[in-house]
């Protein structure tokens, strides 16, 4: 009845704010949607945009909150609940927690989530290591594990296969880098 009508309304208007950048309002809208749709797939998908949106402001606990939202979505383990995990590690890499980014790409990789989800946990994983890479050297090689599965999950050439197969080659140059400092 009316209540699906509004609710259709309310999701474009909060894409309308969301393509403008207008990221508090598309958020505050967001969020209303979810508290009005708990249950179902628009509540879901209302969430998991509020947590984008979240992602895009800069206030000072704009991430937190974005954590926050994007795991009531993984609570109502639907279509998105992968995706807003690998958003959680990308929000925990910007408050500078690796670890805790780690145990989430860790969680997506070992759950049902769909090859390209799992692409991109794979890629998360070994960017990771390829940033500690540069007080660990051991860490380079498990960034290169990383990208090696990525390579073999993304057979058919395309953005995955290309990225893996770039930054190990990276990290292979980072690697010679300090062999050949020792040597000198």
């Amino acid at each position: 009845g009316g209540s699906r009508f509004a609710a259709d309304v309310r999701m474009k208007l909060a894409e309308t704010y969301y393509r403008r950048q207008d990221f508090a309002n598309a958020q505050t809208q967001f969020e209303t949607l979810a508290e009005q749709n708990p249950a179902d797939a628009a509540g879901e998908k209302a969430l998991f945009f509020a947590g984008e949106c979240a992602m895009s402001t800069m206030g000072p606990h704009a991430l937190d909150h974005a954590i926050e939202l994007f795991d009531r979505v993984v609570q109502m383990k639907g279509y998105l609940r992968w995706s807003a995990r690998n958003e959680q590690a990308v929000i925990e890499r910007r408050l500078n927690k690796p670890q805790d980014a780690l145990l989430l790409y860790e969680e997506v990789l070992k759950g049902e989530a769909k090859p390209n989800e799992k692409r991109e946990a794979l890629c998360g994983k070994g960017d990771i290591y390829f940033e500690m890479g540069s007080e660990d050297a051991k860490k380079l090689d498990r960034a290169i594990e990383s990208y090696d599965q990525l390579v073999t999950e993304s057979s058919q050439p395309g953005h995955w296969h290309n990225q893996a197969l770039f930054k190990k080659g990276l990290c292979l140059e980072k690697k010679e880098e300090r062999d050949a400092a020792l040597t000198t």
